[in-house]
């Protein structure tokens, strides 16, 4: 997991780094099992982070372990999914904010 955190960066020249590559690769797998609810942080970005993984899907998505979903069609309605590239619902965690 800490590899595919560290694409965010992918786009800047290893040189410009302040930390090596690898020395932050081994803080943030540290850090991880650490602290392993970090990751919830990380949850709007997924799209980015698994791209590779998601290429086959026309939508994506993420929620908590204890969901259930039915007839998600009786809930959300079509133009939500053809009109807009990103739709968010929000119930409890109101004081984040996600760029």
């Amino acid at each position: 997991m800490a590899e595919r955190l560290l694409r965010v960066l992918d786009d800047k020249e290893e040189d410009t780094w302040e930390i090596p590559r690898e020395r932050l690769l081994r803080f943030l797998t540290t850090y991880l099992k650490l602290y392993p609810y970090t990751l919830v942080e990380y949850k709007p970005a997924y799209g980015a982070i698994f791209q590779d993984l998601l290429q086959d899907y026309t939508h994506w998505g993420y929620s908590d372990i204890d969901m259930v979903f039915g007839d998600l069609g009786r809930h959300i309605e079509e133009s939500e999914w053809t009109d807009y590239d990103i739709v968010t619902y929000g119930f409890g965690d109101q004081q984040r904010l996600y760029l």
